[in-house]
């Protein structure tokens, strides 16, 4: 049986997994979390590390589910939880097609070529039910896309130049693009280096979906790479989370 890593490393993700929470949980953090998620889906922008200051995500993005998993890619039980990004799609909104660059740029070791050893994930965990018209996620495996050109492209400060980069890469892979429809509460964990995208949304109602960002004990991640200019990682230790003092 493969190990989670060497599917990652394989495919460039994981299956859809599910956490521990029951539906009517999943409903609950919905509701009490209702005002955060209309400012952020009016606002069309992400908003950042809402685990800090929202105990019921918190809880969330550390389900045992969520560790056991982070633990088997890992191959320990000491890692880091970096950044939640909250990323509500409103009807008709889309994504572009990108890497994390920034994650591969500011996560030392470097994971900016295609041979390194994948030391982070993106995960994408759906808050609510995303069917395949509310514009789910869709992913390229890095292996198949010039990634060197793509980092440089952005790298250089060409925005222009990586989008359409990273646009004809997509169009040239369309026959190995994988959409990841999801249920409230599942999961997919990928690879930062994959060429990924969200569909657009042909729904009245917003797309409710978090971003969380994990890596290994031994990645050290540059303060740079925080877009709200402060770095706030929760450690996880033997398995647990060393929950910090929550902001009121």
């Amino acid at each position: 049986m493969s190990t989670l890593r060497e599917m990652i490393e394989g495919t460039g993700c994981s299956p859809v997994c599910r956490v521990s929470w029951h539906d009517d949980e999943l409903a609950a953090l919905r509701t009490e979390g209702a005002e955060r998620i209309e400012l952020a889906t009016r606002e069309r922008w992400a908003q950042f590390d809402l685990h800090l200051e929202w105990p019921g995500l918190f809880d969330l993005v550390t389900d045992e589910a969520i560790l056991s998993n982070l633990a088997d890619l890992f191959g320990e039980n000491c890692f880091q939880l970096v950044e939640t990004r909250l990323y509500p799609k409103p009807p008709g909104g889309g994504i572009e097609w990108h890497i994390d660059v920034w994650q591969l740029l500011y996560y030392r070791p470097s994971l900016a070529t295609s041979d390194s050893e994948c030391h982070s994930v993106t995960t994408w965990l759906a808050l609510d039910d995303v069917p395949a018209d509310m514009g789910p996620i869709q992913m390229v495996h890095h292996k198949h896309v010039d990634l060197d050109r793509l980092v440089r492209l952005h790298r250089n400060r060409m925005p222009r130049r990586y989008k359409a980069a990273c646009e004809a890469e997509a169009r040239r892979h369309a026959d190995l693009v994988e959409t990841f429809a999801m249920k409230a509460g599942e999961f997919v964990m990928f690879d930062p280096r994959n060429l990924h995208t969200g569909a657009p949304n042909r729904t009245r109602r917003p797309r409710l979906g978090i971003v969380v960002r994990y890596c290994a004990s031994r990645v050290r991640v540059d303060p740079k790479f925080s877009k709200t200019g402060e770095l706030n990682i929760v450690r996880i230790e033997n398995g647990r989370p060393l929950r910090p003092e929550l902001v009121t």
